[in-house]
């Protein structure tokens, strides 16, 4: 036979173990959104680069109809992406519509401005991933195809 004492200190203990748990299980979700450090900001920091990329894709005279398409329908695709993940449509701001053609010694210079905004649009991404309500994995495969795409040249 158990002894009273010891059926209150076992009962105590396992009511405890589940009380902890319980707190963990609500205080770590707390705790993890809570070092989500992203704004809108950053989202749009994200769109705004996708659009330069289109814009300078679609700039870029050494390219012809067929190998500007892949890039133009990747970035069409991620900026979809995009807006899904954060579950509505994002305007790209009146800079990201401006071409820019660096002048100096480059092949290919709407190409390389694409490649330098999509490496900010990546940081962006990384950045703002954890704000965005619905799932970013079309998101992130849209921009691995992206990558891919801007690996014409």
């Amino acid at each position: 036979m158990i002894p009273e004492a010891d059926i209150r200190v076992t009962c105590s203990a396992a009511a405890l173990a589940a009380l902890l748990l319980a707190i963990g299980a609500c205080v770590l979700p707390a705790a993890k959104a809570e070092t989500c450090r992203a704004t809108a900001v950053d989202i749009q920091a994200l769109r705004d680069n996708l659009e330069i990329v289109r814009n300078q894709v679609q700039a870029a005279r050494n390219e012809t109809g067929y190998e500007k398409q892949w890039p133009s329908d990747a970035v069409a695709a991620a900026i979809g992406a995009l807006e899904q993940a954060v579950g509505h449509a994002i305007a790209p701001s009146p800079e990201g519509g401006v071409i820019r053609t660096p002048r100096g010694g480059t092949k290919h210079p709407h190409a390389e401005v694409a490649r330098q905004a999509f490496g900010a649009a990546q940081r962006a991404f990384n950045d703002a991933r954890c704000a965005m309500p619905g799932p970013t994995e079309p998101l992130q495969r849209a921009m691995a195809d992206l990558d891919r795409a801007l690996q014409f040249r």
